[in-house]
């Protein structure tokens, strides 16, 4: 199971690795971007950008948290318990982020819950589950993380999709 840290924003990168070299399963979402060279502006420097801006996931397996870095505010939690995110919507965040598609990242839109869930059968994002965001030339995706409130979006074929119906629990 996973759990999102709060990080300082730009840190992320940081206490990732700090965790990292601990011995800590962790995972920093990221993209990659070119920015203009500010000494020279026809060339541009590759850098990397979270996903998440400050935020990344670390997996406790062993349900302690390591010696945590300066740089971390806290675990992502409600009533004062840490908030677990299933592996599903890591491995979702995991294809999206090594996708061309990926545009930008957004907070959460509350309406989208009344929208159905969907699977992505085929194509570059095989495997990701999310919300449909928007209907019409190409189709939306949303995949959004619940323990952060955060969502990452892109473009993905119709026909690609498969509609998941809620699970109905029995008692």
């Amino acid at each position: 199971m996973w759990y999102a840290l709060q990080a300082h924003a730009g840190h992320e990168e940081r206490v990732s690795a700090q965790l990292a070299l601990e011995g800590a399963k962790t995972y920093w979402p990221s993209i990659s971007r070119s920015i203009r060279d500010r000494h020279n502006p026809r060339h541009t420097i590759p850098v990397r950008r979270s996903l998440f801006p400050g935020y990344l996931f670390i997996s406790l397996a062993d349900g302690r948290l390591h010696s945590a870095t300066r740089r971390i505010i806290g675990v992502v939690g409600f009533g004062g318990d840490p908030a677990p995110i299933p592996d599903s919507q890591i491995d979702s965040v995991r294809i999206l982020e090594t996708s061309p598609s990926v545009q930008r990242c957004c907070p959460a839109l509350n309406q989208l819950r009344s929208c159905p869930e969907v699977y992505v059968r085929e194509g570059p994002l095989a495997g990701v589950q999310g919300k449909v965001l928007r209907l019409g030339k190409g189709t939306r995706v949303l995949v959004s993380v619940s323990g952060i409130g955060q969502s990452i979006s892109a473009e993905v074929e119709a026909e690609w999709l498969e509609i998941r119906k809620p699970a109905v629990v029995r008692l």
